[in-house]
């Protein structure tokens, strides 16, 4: 068997057991927007501690909330930025204090032009639009339709509020698993490259009898808490 087979495996067999329980398609509205506001603030350079804090106090002060992007509207880019910038997320520095965001000028865009799409093209309800749409990957190019929502971010939304079982999303896990064991050519980025990846990915999971949706978990899992770096 391929030593990357084999190490696939090995992982799932280890990690499987503490993978986080899908989220059910019966979500309202209000809280798939949420998801979809919680993948916007992730990416690149972005650590989920960090990722989750943000998404925790942005949404606990309510700027989440779209009637604020229709009342306030001039206004919201700012609010957001400011509270982007402002020293109170976790995880805490070795200094012992709070980080600020990442990217905040183009965080604060990022929502506000997914709240205004949420708005005005007819995305209020989109757990009965998803509905609708049979394919995933369908799925996944309607959400790619939010500014700001690439390959990764719409298929992290979608495996995140249980539209999605068989859609990789794409990280430097996956990527760093897929090059070190050959897989894929190291010449290979999400950016350029990602149905490619994640067909190869895909395939991988099938041959080591591993679950897509969970693989990459698994892998994350490993990769993220135990600091192991291919």
């Amino acid at each position: 068997m391929n030593t990357g087979i084999e190490k696939l495996t090995s992982i799932w067999n280890t990690y499987s057991i503490n993978l986080s329980k899908r989220k059910s398609k019966s979500l309202n509205p209000e809280l798939l927007h949420n998801e979809l506001f919680f993948c916007l603030l992730g990416g690149y350079g972005i650590p989920y501690e960090l990722n989750q804090s943000a998404f925790e106090i942005l949404r606990q002060k309510g700027l989440f909330r779209l009637e604020y992007y229709q009342t306030f509207e001039n206004q919201m880019v700012s609010i957001l930025e400011r509270e982007l910038t402002m020293p109170q997320f976790s995880p805490r520095t070795q200094q012992g204090t709070f980080r600020r965001y990442r990217y905040p000028k183009a965080k604060a865009r990022a929502i506000f032009k997914a709240a205004q799409w949420l708005l005005h093209e007819n995305q209020r309800n989109l757990p009965a639009i998803l509905n609708t749409i049979p394919e995933e990957t369908a799925r996944r190019t309607r959400i790619m339709e939010c500014p700001g929502m690439g390959m990764k971010s719409a298929s992290w939304l979608l495996r995140n509020i249980g539209y999605a079982t068989s859609l990789a999303i794409i990280d430097v896990h996956i990527l760093r698993f897929l090059t070190f064991y050959h897989f894929i050519p190291e010449t290979y980025s999400p950016s350029k490259d990602y149905e490619k990846i994640e067909n190869v990915f895909k395939m991988v999971c099938e041959t080591a009898n591993v679950p897509i949706d969970e693989g990459d978990l698994a892998l994350w899992e490993w990769m993220h808490y135990n600091y192991r770096i291919l």
